[in-house]
């Protein structure tokens, strides 16, 4: 169940890192430009797609009683998924993230 747990908080973590979590930086003086985190926006659980964990035991050698981590793994994942799939929709390639609405659409209206 940890090991489900841990699925889902990291694909709702890298669904939130494409798609909506920005930090604003000023480019002139460095300074965080997001003044709190009440606004910050994350992928909440009802964001969150249907998925089924699918646990396969590889026990790993140098792992404390065979174990590995898999929390980090899952977070990478989201990300590229939805980049390829938004390529494969619209034709139009984004390579920062987060992907916002407002980039979709520039993007389109570039390419027409």
């Amino acid at each position: 169940d940890l090991c489900r747990g841990q699925v889902g908080s990291g694909i709702q973590q890298g669904m939130g890192m494409a798609l909506c979590e920005d930090i604003k930086i000023s480019p002139e003086t460095g300074r965080v430009l997001t003044p709190n985190l009440k606004d910050y926006e994350v992928a909440n659980a009802v964001d969150m797609p249907d998925y089924q964990v699918i646990l396969m035991e590889d026990p790993e050698p140098s792992g404390p009683f065979g174990a590995k981590s898999i929390g980090e793994l899952v977070i990478n994942t989201p990300a590229p998924a939805i980049m390829n799939a938004l390529y494969n929709a619209t034709g139009c390639f984004f390579d920062t993230l987060p992907v916002r609405s407002e980039d979709i659409f520039f993007a389109m209206e570039e390419k027409k």
